[in-house]
């Protein structure tokens, strides 16, 4: 078995992610956080076919028995809501033998609350093979827009240790992938870093 701990500052940012996550019941593997942890770094995905997001962030100085390779698991956005809410730091413990990521994870935070959470069955797109490591600092040409929608979904995105209005509040820088053609129908990459997290967010503009 695998385990690692999350603060409750750690957990609040990944569950904002849910932002980025999808509520259509036909594909409910889009309703989940893929969280990917090595034991120096943590890295959580989302995206709802249109938007995609990812979370990392230094794991820190806390407990794991951590392989250096990492180990994935996969959490419903309800599931770590439900952790979030706790205002808790939680010690996750899953199997990690295969290299499907685990969708059974049990929870048990500091103060000796425990969950067990079953993630729903199917395959997590690759999406963060799509989310490039930098964007290009070129300007965007007149003609494209991001949307208020867009906007919304970013403004609910945290990192660790940040409030939701200091969450609502922050500025991204936006620019293309470096690797994609840049014309109006080209994907824009939303970054921002604070302290020893990033957020990094592939968008579709809209040009009308």
């Amino acid at each position: 078995m695998t385990s690692f701990f999350l603060s409750p500052a750690q957990l609040s940012s990944v569950a904002s992610l849910a932002a980025a996550t999808s509520r259509d019941k036909a594909v409910p593997i889009l309703s989940t956080v893929k969280i990917t942890a090595s034991p120096s770094t943590v890295q959580a995905v989302a995206s709802d076919r249109y938007v995609a997001a990812r979370l990392t962030f230094s794991l820190g100085d806390t407990a794991h028995t951590l392989p250096d390779e990492g180990a994935t698991l996969l959490l419903s956005a309800a599931d770590l809501a439900i952790l979030a809410k706790a205002k808790a730091g939680f010690m996750l413990t899953f199997d990690s033998e295969d290299d499907r990521p685990a969708g059974r994870v049990t929870a048990e935070s500091d103060t000796g609350v425990a969950f067990t959470f079953s993630a729903p069955s199917g395959n997590f797109p690759p999406v963060e093979r799509l989310i490039p490591d930098d964007a290009s600092d070129c300007a965007i040409p007149a003609g494209i827009k991001v949307t208020a929608a867009l906007f919304a979904k970013l403004a609910k995105l945290r990192l660790p240790g940040e409030t939701a209005a200091e969450g609502s509040g922050a500025a991204y820088s936006i620019a293309y992938p470096p690797t994609v053609s840049q014309h109006k129908q080209s994907p824009l990459v939303a970054t921002r870093s604070e302290g020893s997290g990033d957020l990094t967010v592939l968008v579709q503009p809209c040009t009308r």
